[in-house]
Parts: C-alpha cells; sequence; structure tokens
C-alpha cells in the first residue's frame, strides 16, 4: 500500500515538473524552474507544492519516520537477500533522488521547508537508533539500521545555505 501511495506521489510530482517546467531534461530543468518557481512567479505556490508531492514519495520509500511501519513488514517476509537488495537499492535510491530531483528543481521550496526536513532527519536518527537497540532478529535489525543513515541524509539534505540553493548551486 505504501509503495502504491509512492508510487502515485512520484508520477504526479514527476508530471507537475513538466507542467512547470514543459521538458524533462534534468540539465535545463533547473534552470526553468527557477524562473517559474521562484517566490514571487506565476508558480511559487505550484512549484512548493510539487516538492511537498516529490518529497513525501521520496520519504515514504526511503521509509522515514512517520512513513515507515511498511518496512519491517517486507524485511520479515522477504528471502534475506532480497531484503539485503530492499535495504540497499529502494531506500537509497529514494535519498539519491531527493538530491538529484527535489533538491535541484525547487531549491526555494527546499530552502523555505528546511526546519520540517531537519526534524524529519533527527526524528529518524533517533527512532532508528532506539529501535536498533531493541532487535534481537537479524532481518528486523537490518531493515532498523538503515533508518539513522536515512536520517543523516535527511538532515544532511536540510542544512546548507540558502541562498547558494535559491540560486540552484549545491554542495
Amino acid at each position: 500500500m505504501f509503495m502504491l501511495i509512492s508510487s502515485i506521489a512520484l508520477l504526479i510530482g514527476m508530471i507537475g515538473v513538466f507542467y512547470c517546467g514543459r521538458s524533462f531534461d534534468l540539465s535545463r530543468l533547473p534552470g526553468l524552474l527557477r524562473e517559474k518557481c521562484s517566490p514571487g512567479a506565476a508558480l511559487c505556490g505550484a512549484g512548493k507544492a510539487f516538492f511537498v508531492i516529490l518529497m513525501i514519495a521520496m520519504l515514504i520509500r526511503m521509509a522515514a519516520v512517520p512513513l515507515h511501519t511498511w518496512i519491517l513488514d517486507v524485511h520479515d517476509e522477504a528471502p534475506s537477500p532480497i531484503s539485503m537488495m530492499l535495504a540497499a537499492l529502494i531506500q537509497t535510491t529514494a535519498a539519491y533522488g531527493i538530491f538529484r530531483i527535489a533538491y535541484p528543481l525547487f531549491p526555494h521550496a527546499a530552502g523555505s521547508l528546511w526546519r520540517v526536513l531537519a526534524l524529519l532527519g533527527v526524528g529518524n536518527i533517533l527512532y532508528g537508533a532506539l529501535c536498533t537497540i531493541r532487535q534481537a532478529e537479524l532481518k528486523r535489525l537490518a531493515a532498523v539500521c538503515i533508518d539513522p543513515a536515512d536520517g543523516f541524509r535527511v538532515a544532511r539534505g536540510s542544512h546548507g545555505d540558502t541562498r547558494r540553493r535559491s540560486r540552484g548551486q549545491h554542495s
């Protein structure tokens, strides 16, 4: 169910990116969207909405704290090699999507929502650390150990110079 919601949100977000920029070319889109979705521009609200939709899609796939309940069940039911692949591919690819798609395309929205993202990251770190202490099963331990690493990724993404983000420059 969570992956279906994530897929639909990702589809809506990418349709929104195309609606705002009229292109899927990731080398041209940041410049196009910077003009159309900057504060005071006609599509400023749409840019922020599409950023939030993309972040929800990626945070579900990343299994961030409020959207994480699906991950333990999937790891329990999957064979061990598939469980490790799930942790390595789906969750890490979601982090890549945040840093390669969501932040560069909507830097103003990312700059204005950095506190929320920082709280999600710190919450993910703390929750994952506390759950790791209690786990006895190896597969559940592998599932829960990924959460703090993803929390560090989200927290790092929320941190930074918002002036550089608004110009489309990222560290």
